[in-house]
């Protein structure tokens, strides 16, 4: 009879699950980081290509000051710029000191700064980061989520944002993974509230003695 009451248990909750996406494929959700032109922060690894003098191409990783140190130019603050404002802030400098009269250069991003996958999830951590990465796939390659997650509320603090700022991630935005994740972003995931039956304990007789929080 228990596993009986188990079976019908697990087949509505995978009946409430099955539902829950059917409504959220009729839905449009916001994906916030996708669209939207990179900002440069540290870890980012980058390459400066300088057609003009190729002398003076070379890669560079943003320090965790959010700094690179350019040949000829020196140590520039790259933090919450785009590659096009960096690859006009590097032509200015090297027009304004003289190095070069008509610079030509451009500037790629080899590799984005990881992004990282805390709480109920199988493998918290650190990992690289790929262009159009959603919340649910970050998920995945963190190896899932535990036995005790809520797989519909995530919180995720953008790189850069100020203090404070979160976004939480619930319902079908969570569910279809049609939001997106950032480099450099970290995404917690919260474990599901227990029933009230499950945070308490009876003696022999059944009644309830000790409540937990």
């Amino acid at each position: 009879m228990q596993l009986e009451r188990r079976g019908i248990a697990v087949a509505l909750a995978w009946f409430a699950m099955a539902m829950t996406l059917i409504g959220c494929a009729a839905t449009t959700t916001s994906t916030p980081a996708q669209g939207q032109a990179y900002k440069l922060g540290a870890g980012d690894k980058l390459r400066v290509v300088v057609l003009s003098d190729m002398d003076l191409s070379g890669d560079y990783e943003v320090d965790a000051t959010s700094s690179i140190s350019v040949r000829l130019i020196g140590r520039l603050s790259v933090a919450g710029m785009t590659l096009a404002e960096l690859e006009a802030l590097l032509a200015e400098r090297y027009r304004s000191s003289g190095y070069l009269r008509d610079p030509k250069l451009s500037v790629e991003l080899m590799s984005a700064r990881p992004f990282f996958v805390l709480g109920e999830v199988q493998k918290p951590g650190s990992y690289p980061y790929v262009s159009g990465l959603t919340v649910a796939q970050a998920v995945a390659i963190a190896g899932g989520y535990t036995r005790r997650a809520s797989s519909s509320r995530i919180t995720v603090k953008r790189f850069g944002s100020s203090a404070g700022a979160e976004e939480s991630v619930t319902g079908c935005a969570a569910l279809a993974g049609r939001y997106h994740a950032s480099a450099g972003a970290v995404l917690l995931t919260s474990h599901r509230p227990r029933p009230a039956c499950c945070d308490a304990e009876f003696d022999r007789l059944g009644r309830k003695i000790v409540v937990r929080n």
